[in-house]
C-alpha cells in the first residue's frame, strides 16, 4: 500500500506585492524547496530571478511563479491570486506557509471583502434611491441622485478592481514607492482639491 500524494490549494484576497516580497519568496523557494527547476512568467517573459525584472517593469497585474519537482506554483493575475502544490511532504507544506505568511501580510483584505459586497450593496442602493426620486420633495431627490450616482460609481470600480486590480505586483521597494508619495503628496493634494472644487462649481452653475 502506498499514500496518495494530497495537492493544496490556497486562495489569496487582492495581494499587493513589492519587491522585497518577491525576494523574500525567491529565497524560500531556493534554499528550502530547493527546486529541480525555477522559473517566473511575466505576460510574454521568462525569467530565471527577481532581479532580471528590477529594472524591465515597475508593476504588472499578471504574474506567475513555478518551481518544478517539488511542483509549486504561484498565480497572480488580474482576477484571481492562489498558491498550488503537487507534494503535500513536511518540507514543501512548511515552506509553503512560510509564503503564504509573506502573501497575507500583503492582501488587501478591506477591498477584497468590499467588492465581495459591493455588487449587492450597489443593487439595493440602485434600487431605493430610484425609488426616492418618485418622491415630490426636491430636498430627497437631490439626495436620490447622490446615491445614485456614488452607487453607480462603486458599481464601476468595484467591476474594475475585481477584473483588472486583483493582484499588483511591484518591481521596486515598498519604502521607494512610498518615498515617491511623500515627495509628490503636496502636488496630489493640491490635485485633488482643485479637481474637487471644479466639480462642484460645475454642479452649482448647472442649477
Amino acid at each position: 500500500m502506498k499514500k496518495k500524494k494530497q495537492v493544496f490549494d490556497k486562495d489569496f484576497k487582492m495581494p499587493n506585492l513589492f519587491m522585497e516580497d518577491l525576494e523574500n519568496i525567491e529565497i524560500i523557494i531556493k534554499n528550502d524547496l530547493k527546486p529541480n527547476e525555477y522559473k517566473l512568467e511575466l505576460e510574454s517573459y521568462e525569467y530565471s530571478e527577481v532581479l532580471e525584472i528590477k529594472n524591465t517593469t515597475k508593476q504588472t497585474g499578471q504574474f506567475r511563479i513555478q518551481a518544478y519537482a517539488p511542483n509549486v506554483f504561484i498565480d497572480l493575475t488580474k482576477k484571481k491570486a492562489f498558491i498550488h502544490a503537487d507534494d503535500d511532504s513536511v518540507n514543501t507544506i512548511g515552506s509553503i506557509k512560510k509564503i503564504i505568511d509573506i502573501i497575507e501580510k500583503r492582501e488587501r483584505k478591506f477591498l477584497w471583502y468590499s467588492s465581495q459586497v459591493g455588487v449587492w450593496l450597489t443593487l439595493i442602493l440602485v434600487i431605493l434611491s430610484t425609488l426616492s426620486l418618485l418622491s415630490l420633495h426636491w430636498v430627497v431627490k437631490i439626495h436620490a441622485i447622490i446615491i445614485l450616482i456614488a452607487s453607480v460609481v462603486w458599481f464601476m470600480a468595484v467591476i474594475y478592481v475585481t477584473e483588472y486590480q486583483f493582484s499588483i505586483i511591484n518591481f521596486i521597494y515598498k519604502e521607494d514607492k512610498e518615498n515617491f508619495f511623500r515627495r509628490n503628496k503636496d502636488q496630489l493634494g493640491v490635485n485633488i482639491i482643485i479637481a474637487a472644487f471644479s466639480f462642484l462649481l460645475a454642479w452649482f452653475l448647472k442649477k
